[in-house]
């Protein structure tokens, strides 16, 4: 499984972004993010939730799933994470090599 990830908008406007490929991780750091992606829902998510309070200031993440035959990719606002995405979205940005 690959997770990506990308977070843009915020005060400095800085693109943060990395993603995590389960082949090269250990056994349990690759379980514990099959277990992040089941706890958010991710596949049943969907492709858009926005929030209704918009600013310059806040961010913007799009997070993309590719497991085996499926892929899928959640654009979401910050104030409309659900929290279990949340979640996700942190795990991925510790074990991810990221690059802005």
């Amino acid at each position: 499984m690959r997770i990506e990830f990308e977070r843009s908008g915020g005060f400095a406007g800085m693109r943060l972004s990395g993603f995590v490929n389960t082949g090269e991780l250990t056994a349990a750091q690759a379980l514990s993010l099959q277990e992040a992606v089941d706890a958010a829902q991710f596949w049943d998510l969907p492709c858009e939730i926005s929030g209704d309070q918009r600013g310059a200031d806040r961010f913007q993440y799009v997070v993309t799933v590719e497991a085996a035959d499926r892929q899928h990719t959640v654009r979401v606002d910050e104030s409309a994470m659900p929290e279990a995405l949340g979640a996700l979205v942190q795990a991925v940005t510790r074990l991810a090599g990221r690059r802005t």
